[in-house]
């Protein structure tokens, strides 16, 4: 919004994709910018940090983690896990993994899904939890709760694949509203 008031004359079209189609449109040249989750290089294209989100724990109301304000990773080792597919993220669904392993266990995966809205309602239905990043708490859904857990977040990037005006311009708009 800001860069858009900022900016009039400056056409954006904004794309929603998974981080590995981001990568793939920065390295096609069919996309200026990409914010990718996990990934600080694309190609021969250095990504910039713009900051750390804490990771969430995606919960049934039932179930009896729910009760608890915060979390371990460790508490979440006997339930099964809803999960994106890592075609989705590579580099995050890594992230993801190896901290569960780090935590003591190995997740079991029970079903997966390509929209986090898609997660979430499998979670509220009870096949499942998950871990997602701290902005997929505004899918307030019957049925679910967010749970943060402790020590455990993912890094966003923002990534130029033609520099010019108008991308310095965006950065800078952006870094105010991050930084």
């Amino acid at each position: 919004r800001q860069y858009r008031l900022a900016y009039p004359a400056v056409h954006v079209t904004l794309r929603e994709a998974s981080t590995s189609a981001i990568a793939d449109a920065l390295l096609a040249g069919t996309v200026d910018v990409g914010i990718l989750r996990e990934v600080d290089a694309v190609g021969l294209l250095t990504a910039e940090l713009l900051f750390k989100e804490p990771i969430v724990a995606v919960l049934p109301k039932g179930d009896a983690l729910a009760r608890k304000t915060r979390l371990r990773l460790s508490d979440l080792a006997a339930h099964p896990f809803v999960v994106f597919p890592r075609t989705v993220g590579a580099a995050f669904y890594d992230r993801l993994i190896e901290s569960c392993v780090e935590a003591g266990f190995s997740p079991h995966v029970v079903q997966s899904a390509t929209q986090w809205q898609s997660v979430v309602s499998f979670v509220a239905t009870g096949l499942g939890v998950s871990l997602a990043p701290e902005c997929v708490c505004r899918l307030q859904l019957p049925g679910v709760v967010f749970r943060p857990v402790s020590k455990l977040s993912t890094s966003v990037f923002v990534c130029v694949a033609r520099p010019g005006p108008s991308a310095a311009a965006f950065l800078e708009v952006l870094r105010s509203q991050v930084g």
